[in-house]
This record gives structure tokens, C-alpha cells and sequence, in this order.
């Protein structure tokens, strides 16, 4: 129950020395140092403000993407068709893939690789989503490396 937060892209903050927080397309943690912590916090008239500056990371479209599929398939019910689907539109507004590849190629790339491993019993659909086959979960990072970009 508690990583079914990371594993859907929810938002989640962390509160305490190191704790790791994300919110949007920004993930950070607290600094790790007890004394800076008590420091940062106390600065701040104890709104909690003790983020490792060299900690934030902010996720493109693709980084997004690629958490969608190697953290939904982690969990039984499996990713939606329409969540991956809205997932590759937003890269074109990833500088990465700007004039690199059309959208359409990637959707066709993605969904040819699911009706593969479906075919191959890796992965399965119903109600619309995708989810691992046991067969799927045994070599999971290997069905996850043929979906992500």
C-alpha cells in the first residue's frame, strides 16, 4: 500500500532527515546531515525547507513515460492502453525526441512490442489495460526494456 503512491505517479512528501519527496515533474530529498536539518528547519521559522539543492531532479516526458511503464507493471492491475497512449503524446514537448521521431512511430514501436509479448504470453490485456503475465513477471526487467524508449 505504501509504494502504491510511487508505482501510480502520485505526488508524495517526505518529511524528516533524507526523506525524498515529488511533486509534479520534481523530485528531491532533505539533506542528510541531522544538524544541517535542524539548522535549515529552524531558519525557517519551522516551515520545513531542509531540500538538498543538489537533490532536484526534474523528469521529462520520457523519464515519465519510462516510470509509467517499469513502476505501473509492477502492480497487478497493470498500466490503462489510454495512460501510455497520453504518455507518448506528451513527448513532443520533450526536447529529446524533437525532430528525433515522430509520435506516431513511437505509438506504433510501443503498441507493436505489447502484441508481441501478449503473443509471446508476457503480457495480457483486459479491460483495457495491460498487465504481466506470471510468465511476464519472472522476466519483468526484460518486458520492461522492450517498452521503454
Amino acid at each position: 500500500i505504501h509504494n502504491n503512491s510511487y508505482w501510480v505517479g502520485d505526488d508524495y512528501i517526505g518529511a524528516g532527515v533524507a526523506a525524498h519527496s515529488k511533486i509534479g515533474n520534481r523530485r528531491f530529498s532533505n539533506v542528510s546531515d541531522i544538524d544541517d536539518y535542524l539548522k535549515k528547519n529552524l531558519a525557517s521559522n519551522g516551515f520545513l525547507q531542509a531540500v538538498d539543492e543538489d537533490s532536484i531532479e526534474v523528469l521529462s516526458s520520457k523519464d515519465a513515460y519510462n516510470e509509467l511503464i517499469f513502476l505501473g507493471l509492477r502492480r497487478n492491475e497493470g498500466i490503462l492502453l489510454s495512460d501510455i497512449s497520453h504518455s507518448i503524446d506528451k513527448l513532443k514537448y520533450c526536447a529529446e525526441f524533437s525532430g528525433m521521431m515522430d509520435i506516431e512511430e513511437i505509438h506504433l514501436k510501443v503498441y507493436h512490442a505489447i502484441r508481441q509479448m501478449v503473443a509471446e504470453d508476457l503480457l495480457s490485456i483486459s479491460d483495457k489495460k495491460i498487465s504481466l503475465t506470471q510468465k511476464g513477471r519472472e522476466i519483468s526487467n526484460t518486458v520492461f526494456t522492450k517498452l521503454m524508449l
